[in-house]
């Protein structure tokens, strides 16, 4: 898979889990507001309906405050309301048609009277139990409804949510794209000039951008290395002309020599004398042929190089001797008192 997109995908997948994290939390705590809402507002009916109940001054009955409820139907729809007493007696109940009555076992109705209200969610409708203690009444209220206004809100949150969601997954692909194109492109650049040089340009360089960013530093080490590059072909180049002219010498000689003395019979002396000529000239030839092999050992690579540890002392020693190897006339003088 290429750099570039690599770059789109990872780019595209945090941003995307970014967005899921938001959209998620934003729907997770509207769904928790509305619940909290609602259920307050469950709360308040249930006291409200006990204290209408309760209360002889306002002169309202059972069947009254049915008719009440029944009017409500907008407000708070599909709802059940039950009132017991201490003794866990129904004292009052009401349903919208088509609700199923609404019962909670005895361990509940106990519970409400130490906590004093209880929130509970079934059959997709919240409800809550509230214990009321008034100076002379003590009643236990279950209220429970479907917050119809609250989910449709959520069921358009939710909509609105998953469009922004994919709109922005899509909008972050592209522009994924668009900057990892802006991203690739200087290195793209920097690999076209590096493939169209070879051992006939070297000269040429990289372009270095003005930023002093990582691709500078890349072009810079490129130009650096390209430099180097050049060097060890004009000393290879160098090597090549001078081993080419120092070879030439000998060989020539050795060519000439033997060539003139085939020309004409020889006698026993003369031709000793040329091969002990062309002898020495193949020493030479020798000779020069190892001290072009160290050269060219030496300008190799640091792993080409045979290192090793010597005296110099005892170097310039030997040097006297392996002069006079080479012709008994040659003499050396050794000082060291300066």
């Amino acid at each position: 898979m290429k750099i570039r997109n690599r770059i789109t995908f990872l780019f595209t997948a945090v941003v995307i889990g970014i967005l899921f994290l938001v959209c998620y939390s934003v729907f997770y705590f509207s769904a928790l507001s509305r619940q909290a809402d609602f259920r307050k507002r469950l709360k308040v009916r249930a006291i409200t309906t006990v204290r209408l109940l309760v209360n002889k001054n306002d002169g309202i009955d059972k069947e009254q405050l049915k008719k009440l409820d029944q009017t409500t139907f907008t407000a708070i729809q599909q709802k059940s309301i039950v009132v017991y007493n201490y003794k866990n007696e129904v004292e009052y109940e009401f349903n919208d048609t088509g609700v199923d009555s609404l019962k909670k076992d005895t361990a509940v109705l106990n519970e409400v009277k130490k906590v004093n209200e209880v929130y509970f969610y079934e059959k997709e409708r919240d409800g809550v139990v509230v214990n009321y203690v008034d100076q002379s009444d003590k009643y236990i209220t279950i209220v429970a409804a479907y917050d119809t206004d609250g989910f449709a809100r959520l069921k358009e949150l939710k909509f609105i949510l998953i469009v922004s969601f994919f709109s922005g997954a899509a909008i972050t692909f592209l522009s994924g794209l668009f900057f990892s194109y802006r991203l690739v492109k200087p290195i793209k650049k920097i690999s076209g000039e590096v493939h169209e040089i070879s051992s006939q340009n070297l000269s040429r360089r990289i372009a270095l951008g003005r930023a002093k960013d990582e691709l500078h530093e890349l072009s810079s080490t490129f130009n650096d290395l390209l430099t180097r590059l050049q060097d060890s072909f004009e000393t290879q180049r160098r090597f090549i002309a001078n081993a080419s002219h120092e070879l030439s010498t000998p060989l020539t000689s050795i060519s000439s020599q033997l060539e003139i003395t085939l020309q004409n019979e020889r006698s026993m002396e003369e031709y000793k004398d040329v091969l002990y000529s062309v002898y020495e000239d193949v020493r030479n030839l020798t000779e020069l042929t190892r001290s072009l092999l160290e050269i060219a050992k030496a300008s190799g690579t640091t792993e080409g190089i045979e290192l090793s540890l010597i005296r110099m002392d005892e170097l310039l020693m030997r040097m006297p001797a392996e002069l006079r190897k080479i012709d008994a006339k040659y003499t050396a003088e050794l000082h060291f008192d300066m």
